[in-house]
Parts: C-alpha cells; structure tokens; sequence
C-alpha cells in the first residue's frame, strides 16, 4: 500500500559527506513524498496467506525550492551520487519530517518568470526513510 506524505511549505536539507558539496539548505513549497512498498503474496499448503517484503521506494517531488546555493544543488546533481534528503514541515502547530537516505536527483530544473524569484525544481527517489 502506498503511503504519501506532502507539506505545502518547509524546510529541506541535502547533504552527501563528500568534501566537494557537503550540505545545502533550502526551502521547499509544493512538496511530496510517496512511499511504496512492494510485497510477493503467496498461499501455502494450509491455505494461509503470506507476504514476502520485495522491496520499497520513495519518490519526491518539490514544485518550487529556494536557496542561496544553487552552485551545491547542481553539484549534487552532476555528481550522481547518493544524497541524502531531510523534509521539515514548518508551522505553528508543531513539526514532522521525514529523512530519505541515499537517493538520487532523478530531475532538476532551474524555472523562473518575469517579476518573481527563480526558483528550482527536482524529483528524487530513495530507497530507505525514517520519519519523526
């Protein structure tokens, strides 16, 4: 069963450990996390059901990223390495988040229009998380 997590507004964080491009902070809008997780159902000889975990993705999605460091972000992508990715739900309400571990920027693009801020925009997909 697929679960999706989605914040309109919030804190990100990448990082990698690498000494090149080591961490970047930003805030995010419009985005998701879809998590999935795969299962190999199957029936035994005493007609009970059982389910085999096969695997599990996440995949996100941030509509609008904005940050001081643009020249990290590209990096991390040029690099195709794994990144690590930290979603912060900001609010007054309280706070959640969710921390996707060694991923990949499948998509980044660089968007703006006249009269507004540029703004990035990626997809991502990793295949272990943690949430708070």
């Amino acid at each position: 069963m697929p679960e999706v997590i989605s914040w309109r507004e919030g804190s990100i964080y990448l990082w990698t450990g690498t000494a090149t491009a080591s961490a970047l902070l930003g805030y995010a809008k419009d985005m998701s996390v879809n998590q999935v997780v795969g299962y190999d159902n199957y029936q035994t000889f005493d007609t009970a059901y059982h389910d085999n975990d096969t695997g599990q993705r996440a995949d996100a999605n941030v509509g609008a990223l904005y940050t001081t460091d643009s020249l990290t972000l590209q990096k991390f992508f040029d690099a195709k390495t794994g990144v690590h990715v930290h979603f912060k739900h900001t609010g007054i309400y309280g706070s959640a988040g969710i921390f996707l571990y060694s991923g990949r920027i499948d998509s980044l693009v660089l968007a703006g229009t006249e009269k507004t801020m540029t703004q990035w925009r990626f997809q991502y997909h990793a295949n272990r998380w943690s949430s708070y």
